[in-house]
């Protein structure tokens, strides 16, 4: 059921292709050489790129073709049943849930008690089958010393076309780990320990606390009013959108869709998106360290605050700076407020590098695009 070495192996390859040498490596002289060198680099990365949206969209293509014969399945009769289970496992107990098909929705409420709603439902050819198929979804649920374990499943017919809708109550501080394989996750109010997982479904955890991670294959990904110390969210194909999130350090990641983040307070912070565009918005942190990097989408930093430290670099795109940048030095060119320039001219390897300080300085920004334009705006 776990999605993240899938996932990992295609970031890695989608998200490893740098914008510039490295600093100290060596930089041919012969403006020829350094615009040869500059379009093999574009080449190898168009190459990396265009494989990772092949991979994609082969996965998408297959999701598709799933959806469609179980839509077809679906025509027939369709059996259901409910299931309800309670149970204690403490103010503070964990609830460790893995579903193969359907939806989830987990909310908080008081008391030491963990509730648990599910409905079954099986489409199959007759009546008599879809009633007689019920028995062969399994909800099995073990408790353990301040814990529940629930597991559901089809463990004898992999082929049988059923889900599991589950809504769940635990209290406030419970914490709560969700293995999805096809339908949506939602978490709401939960402020222990969360990690939701999903292969083909969208996540979405609101006013949450101590979140540490929110992964999917296929679907899209929603924080909003979440505290956390570290955070890795990850999506391979939607958009990850983020309000209101406390953390120290966050890493997010998607390889087909937009990545937004605002209004959230971050000391570490590192956005990478293949083709999709990147955005953070609000303020920063005064000794933070901040990385937005896309391969092939735009970038843009929407600030309250006038001093940070900045370094842009974009190869086929424009960078533009609403904030006056200063040298940090001699090598560098400053930049006023508008100032408009376009990637293969002047920078590394033919790439467009704005590097300076805003007011006094303080965070560090770094922003990198290859193909997209960079933009530092004020909020």
């Amino acid at each position: 059921m776990t999605i993240s070495r899938a996932a990992a192996a295609l970031t890695i390859v989608a998200l490893t292709a740098g914008i510039a040498p490295a600093a100290g490596a060596q930089q041919p002289s012969d403006p020829a050489a350094v615009s040869a060198a500059a379009q093999a680099k574009a080449d190898s990365v168009r190459a990396r790129r265009d494989e990772i949206i092949r991979r994609r969209e082969a996965l998408r293509q297959r999701q598709d073709e799933l959806r469609r014969r179980r839509q077809a399945a679906r025509r027939g009769p369709m059996a259901s049943e409910f299931f309800t289970w309670v149970g204690k496992i403490g103010r503070q107990g964990t609830l460790d849930l893995v579903n193969a098909s359907g939806s989830v929705t987990i909310t908080s409420g008081g008391g030491d008690d963990v509730r648990i709603e599910a409905t079954k439902r099986v489409w199959e050819s007759t009546d008599a089958a879809a009633k007689a198929a019920l028995s062969e979804v399994r909800i099995d649920v073990t408790e353990r010393a301040d814990a529940v374990d629930v597991r559901a499943g089809f463990p004898r017919r992999n082929q049988l076309d059923a889900e599991v809708d589950f809504t769940i109550t635990v209290p406030s501080g419970a914490n709560v780990s969700v293995r999805s394989g096809s339908g949506d996750v939602s978490v709401t109010g939960v402020r222990g320990e969360l990690r939701a997982e999903a292969v083909s479904g969208a996540i979405t955890a609101t006013s949450v606390g101590q979140v540490r991670s929110l992964r999917t294959l296929s679907g899209t990904v929603q924080l909003e009013n979440a505290d956390s110390s570290d955070i890795t969210v990850s999506t391979l194909g939607g958009a990850v959108t983020i309000r209101q999130l406390r953390t120290r350090s966050a890493d997010l990641r998607t390889i087909g869709g937009d990545l937004s983040v605002s209004d959230s307070d971050a000391e570490r912070l590192s956005a990478q998106s293949l083709t999709g565009r990147i955005e953070l918005a609000g303020r920063l942190a005064r000794t933070g360290r901040y990385s937005l990097q896309s391969q092939s989408g735009d970038v843009r930093l929407s600030l309250s605050d006038d001093d940070f430290e900045l370094e842009a670099a974009t190869v086929n795109g424009t960078v533009r700076s609403e904030f006056p940048i200063t040298a940090g030095d001699r090598r560098e060119t400053a930049a006023g407020p508008g100032r408009v320039g376009r990637g293969g001219r002047g920078g590394r390897g033919g790439a467009l590098l704005l590097r300076g300080l805003s007011g006094d300085g303080g965070p560090l920004v770094t922003l990198r695009s290859f193909s997209g334009d960079i933009s530092i705006a004020r909020r």
